[in-house]
């Protein structure tokens, strides 16, 4: 229906416009490039689920690498926190 509808408006206008024949996409006898787009959507189609897919991985393995980077930054301030705090009770002793 929507091929129809772009052949009907763009096909005449084409040919007003002196477009050769060999450049007229959407002429009504030449339906050799519907199957070739029809594969072509449907490659793409997949490559977009494959992308999506890529990204996804990825964003799960940027976070997990994101959470362990916190919990050794934690940890280092942790260690550093208790070393200061059992001199600070030393000397409130002394």
């Amino acid at each position: 229906m929507l091929y129809r509808a772009l052949r009907a408006t763009i096909s005449p206008s084409s040919r007003a416009m002196g477009v050769p024949p060999r450049l007229r996409i959407l002429r009504g006898g030449n339906k050799t490039w519907q199957p070739a787009c029809s594969d072509a959507m449907a490659r793409l189609d997949g490559e977009i689920v494959a992308l999506k897919a890529a990204v996804e991985h990825a964003v799960r393995v940027d976070l997990t690498q994101f959470n362990k980077t916190s919990d050794r930054l934690d940890k280092v301030e942790k260690g550093q926190a208790e070393p200061a705090a059992r001199l600070a009770k030393l000397s409130e002793t002394v």
